[in-house]
């Protein structure tokens, strides 16, 4: 076992590692935690992780407490950091490599000391007191906007999705995101398509239903393709007018076809945003992609199957163009905002099989499935040049030993 036993060894960690997972829970989680907020080294850290684990939404200093079974995804990319009582090391050791963990390091007796007096000396010295109160004005003033959105947020998504409460229960639903791997799909017959932004563009592929909220640069294009929808257009925008310009300054679409209705993502993307299943009266969730409110919608649909597409997770471009736009990578926390929705359907729709197809940064998250045509370009390339002149030397020989028979 690998152990740590400095606070600059723990700095080290957090620069070298962008995907930090921290395990437990418990009072010894939590108080790390703390102790990474007050030495402002909590940015890495996705989430907090414990076996076994209940399926609940908690949150630990802004993190989500996310039961370790829902994050096969980051087995072999996260650094697990186990803060928990050094008794249940060896134990804890066995159940993460069990589970496939590569980057295991834990907090040694020693760092498990200091954690403790610093903690307590900012108690004593008020900092955590002054911390707290200012931490609880806050968010009390938070909660005075939220209830007054809450209105307006009922308002719309009642009148907007109402109506597709279970309303696929038994049918198959795919849920279309752009990445490369889009282009590999093959449609399933008669099942229901959800895309993002320009799924469109595949054109083989009728699209019921299309979700997009951002409309800048060449995003304006999206809505060349709004014809080609069956069904609806959402769109959606923040309610809170400073959670992103880039996305309250887009063009207005709205009026552009009577199929556009508007929804409210969540603007707190993956911190401690809980996820609702009445998406009637709250919020869609948002991980720093479209794809998570469609997805979000799509459960609410309480398909028999929701198959998963083009969720790449990745910087590697869009199926109708691979090149990279440089844009800022939150993969990481598109990755836990996946994983907290599986949360969500294996708590109100647990009949709903969820399969995702030619997965590449959710790999084990839900039920992997794996076309002919996404094998084959898995495979090394071949060198077509060397092979043709190979056969073309063999046939030269073979020339010149026929004609040196012939002389005979």
């Amino acid at each position: 076992m690998k152990y740590i036993d400095t606070l600059t060894e723990c700095a080290n960690l957090r620069r070298a590692n962008r995907e930090i997972i921290v395990y437990s829970a418990g009072s010894e989680g939590t108080r790390f935690m703390d102790y990474l907020y007050y030495n402002g080294l909590l940015g890495n850290i996705l989430c907090v992780t414990e076996t076994p684990g209940a399926n609940n939404q908690r949150f630990v200093n802004t993190r989500p407490v996310i039961p370790l079974g829902y994050l096969p995804h980051f087995r072999e990319s996260a650094l697990f950091l186990v803060a928990a009582p050094l008794s249940r090391h060896e134990w804890i050791d066995g159940e993460l490599r069990k589970f496939g963990c590569k980057n295991v390091v834990f907090l040694g007796s020693m760092f498990h000391e200091k954690v403790l007096n610093d903690i307590n000396s900012f108690a004593s010295s008020g900092r955590i007191t002054s911390w707290t109160t200012k931490n609880l004005l806050a968010r009390m003033d938070n909660l005075e906007r939220r209830i007054a959105e809450q209105n307006e947020v009922s308002a719309v998504h009642t009148k907007n999705f109402a109506e597709y409460r279970n309303c696929f229960r038994d049918k198959e639903v795919v849920f279309l995101a752009t990445g490369p791997t889009l282009k590999y799909y093959k449609p399933i017959p008669n099942a229901i398509h959800i895309g993002v932004n320009f799924a469109w563009r595949r054109e083989d592929i009728t699209i019921d239903f299309l979700f997009a909220q951002d409309f800048g640069g060449e995003r304006r294009d999206i809505v060349k393709g709004f014809d080609k929808i069956k069904s609806a257009i959402f769109i959606g925008k923040y309610l809170d007018l400073g959670a992103s310009n880039y996305i309250n300054r887009s063009m207005d679409v709205e009026f552009l076809s009577d199929k556009v209705r508007r929804y409210y993502p969540n603007h707190n993307p993956s911190r401690d945003q809980p996820i609702f299943q009445e998406i009637c009266h709250h919020t869609l969730a948002d991980f720093w992609t479209v794809a998570s409110p469609a997805l979000h919608f799509a459960l609410y649909t309480y398909p028999k199957k929701l198959y998963i597409v083009g969720c790449d997770t990745s910087l590697d471009g869009h199926f109708y163009n691979t090149t990279n736009v440089q844009l800022p990578d939150f993969t990481r926390e598109m990755k836990i905002g996946y994983a907290r929705l599986k949360m969500l359907a294996r708590k109100f729709y647990s009949k709903t099989e969820l399969i995702s197809i030619n997965p590449v940064g959710l790999k084990g998250l839900f039920t992997d499935m794996y076309s002919d045509e996404y094998k084959a370009s898995l495979e090394p390339p071949t060198d077509k040049k060397d092979s043709t002149d190979a056969e073309s030397k063999i046939d030269a020989e073979l020339a010149n030993e026929e004609a040196a028979n012939q002389g005979k």
